[in-house]
């Protein structure tokens, strides 16, 4: 049996591309000039030195056995060296 020759993909198969409202384009533009201003801070790693050290004094008294964090990206402060401690 021979198979049918495919038809061409109609308007309703093909995937549209997401048309951004100026809203939409104006927070991104806002994110990434926020990324931007974060990863060129000339202090970055005194700020984060001194954020852990907050979280590890904060963690001390804690008297929870779970809580919640996050694996930072895209130069987000990095808590898990004191949650490592803790």
């Amino acid at each position: 049996m021979d198979n049918p020759p495919a038809s061409p993909p109609t308007d309703a198969s093909v995937p549209m591309k997401p048309v951004l409202t100026e809203a939409q384009l104006a927070k991104l533009a806002l994110r990434q000039s926020l990324l931007a201003t974060r990863l060129a801070m000339p202090d970055r790693a005194w700020r984060t030195e001194m954020l852990q050290r907050v979280v590890r004094v904060w963690l001390i008294e804690r008297p929870d056995t779970v809580i919640g964090a996050y694996w930072p990206i895209k130069g987000e402060f990095d808590p898990l060296p004191a949650l490592h401690r803790w």
